[in-house]
């Protein structure tokens, strides 16, 4: 029997969205220390695709060229965010897993090839993994190489080719339901903190494992497995 593919995100849907965003503030403090420019700090407030402030960033410390040196750039960058990452997570160690959602899946294993699909930088992955004890939660691990800059729909793209089309994408952002969009993925969107959500439109909503648990088994009528 061939089990159908679930996809499943990382970063604020297995685990709290807490340490990443620290990381972030704290990438463009450390930048902004060793450059000794106060403004550098101020990137990490901002909305959308801050990584042409990155980009900046890097070629003003470095004195490389984006245009000759992109992947290079991109890789220096998001090792220094990773390491951040996994210091930011080990210090919230006991209160990193959403529990509920990791002891679920561990149920769902038995009917479901689990694939965990992230854009969170490759080598922090599997540590943070270890650090709550899922390392042997997902048949598949799927990431994003750390020299580029991370795209899910690109990501899920890839994923499709290689290994089929999961009946559903459980992610927690908009960037997750545009990528579930554009690959024609049913897209669920877990919203473990009750928190009001504007202009996302995904196929789903749920907010805890119960709802979660409805739509699974709506799905399952539709994908039985072969």
């Amino acid at each position: 029997m061939i089990k159908p593919i679930i996809g499943i995100d990382l970063d604020g849907t297995l685990i709290s969205e807490i340490p990443s965003k620290q990381a972030h503030t704290e990438w463009f403090a450390i930048m902004s220390s060793v450059l000794g420019d106060p403004a550098v700090q101020n990137y990490a407030d901002l909305e959308g695709d801050y990584f042409p402030h990155v980009f900046k960033v890097m070629e003003q410390y470095t004195g490389l060229q984006i245009k000759e040196h992109k992947e290079l750039l991109t890789h220096f960058a998001r090792t220094l965010f990773q390491m951040s990452y996994i210091g930011q997570a080990f210090q919230m160690k006991d209160k990193l897993l959403y529990t509920p959602f990791a002891t679920y899946l561990r149920k769902l294993k038995e009917k479901y090839t689990l694939a965990l699909i992230t854009t969170a930088p490759e080598d922090a992955v599997m540590p943070l993994l270890g650090m709550v004890d899922c390392l042997d939660l997902f048949s598949i691990v799927y990431k994003g190489p750390i020299g580029k800059k991370s795209d899910k729909t690109i990501l899920l793209k890839q994923f499709i080719k290689e290994h089929g089309k999961p009946i559903c994408y459980i992610g927690n952002e908009d960037g997750d339901v545009q990528a579930c969009l554009k690959t024609n993925v049913k897209s669920i969107l877990v919203n473990w903190n009750n928190t009001e959500l504007e202009n996302v439109e995904p196929d789903y909503t749920v907010c805890n494992v119960e709802e979660l648990n409805g739509v699974i088994s709506k799905l399952e009528g539709l994908n039985p497995p072969t």
